[in-house]
């Protein structure tokens, strides 16, 4: 596969939405020089989804928690026989119907690639599917057309549909969301000290210990879900207390050896950043003696 080029790429970034070539808002497929008939697919997590006009898709997370569709198309294999690539171009622009139901979309370019035609079934060949960013968060509710057009050296063939985007919905979802390249949930708890350990570098201090535990059972199905359940309860040094803090002033703000203090915990759960913060509500700085 290669990027068809820098400048294909800046003229789907400055799409407007608007072709002459389809005359109005019919939705289907749209006359361009040929009488090759596709299908227009999304991959969701079950693997490839057929979809029509007005249908309903799940979007994903990428990696970098970026949110998208992955849509492809299916064409007759008559109709790329001894071809080995063909262009495929994707587009995405407001729904006519429910123009303001398309969120951030617009900040995002569609794309133009040549693709790898691939074998799919007996009667059918696969190109693609491709990233369609649309957004940095939870796409639920967006309202989009996409436009999909395949260009061989025999024929070129589009197709307008109407979408839908919905969303999975997890137990994390009812905590605030904060992130944009990695998206965390902040889940509320309590962080309770396992031990004063020494602290290897500053005499006569010690390093305070804490353990998560998550407030409420939505909480913990938050955790659970996460995957991160296991390390949240893992005991970590309170933060800026790294380097060592004085004893008795832990003692009496709470923090002893038996104490606790309240706090979130920030889970990733979309990304490739640390997986969890630690955000204390109470600030023990007073009692640091080393950094």
């Amino acid at each position: 596969m290669r990027i068809f080029g820098l400048l294909c790429m800046c003229l789907v970034a400055c799409d407007d939405g608007g072709d002459a070539r389809d005359g109005g808002s019919d939705m289907g497929a749209v006359d361009a020089g040929g009488a090759v008939e596709f299908e227009v697919v999304v991959e969701e997590e079950n693997g490839l989804v057929p979809i029509d006009d007005g249908a309903t898709v799940v979007f994903q997370w990428g990696f970098q928690g970026g949110t998208m569709i992955r849509p492809g198309v299916l064409v007759p294999a008559q109709a790329v026989e001894g071809l080995d690539e063909v262009r495929l171009t994707v587009r995405h622009r407001p729904d006519r119907e429910h123009p303001d139901a398309y969120g951030d979309a617009g900040d995002f370019a569609g794309v133009v690639l040549d693709l790898d035609v691939r074998p799919y079934d007996a009667d059918r060949r696969l190109i693609g599917p491709v990233d369609q960013q649309l957004g940095w968060a939870d796409l639920a509710g967006v309202r989009l057309e996409l436009d999909v057009t395949i260009t061989a050296p025999t024929f070129e063939a589009r197709q307008l549909v109407r979408l839908a985007i919905e969303g999975d919905a997890t137990p994390c979802d009812a905590f605030p969301e904060s992130g944009m390249s990695c998206v965390y949930r902040s889940v509320p708890g309590i962080f309770t000290v396992s031990a004063h350990a020494p602290a290897p570098d500053c005499p006569d201090a010690v390093v305070p210990m804490v353990a998560f535990e998550p407030h409420g059972a939505e909480a913990g199905r938050c955790l659970e879900w996460s995957g991160l359940g296991e390390l949240a309860a893992r005991p970590v040094p309170w933060p800026g207390l790294e380097g060592g803090a004085d004893a008795d002033c832990l003692d009496e703000l709470g923090l002893g050896p038996t104490g606790s203090a309240p706090g979130e915990i920030a889970l990733q759960v979309n990304g490739t950043c640390s997986p969890i913060t630690i955000e204390p509500f109470e600030d023990f700085s007073a009692c640091a003696l080393c950094q």
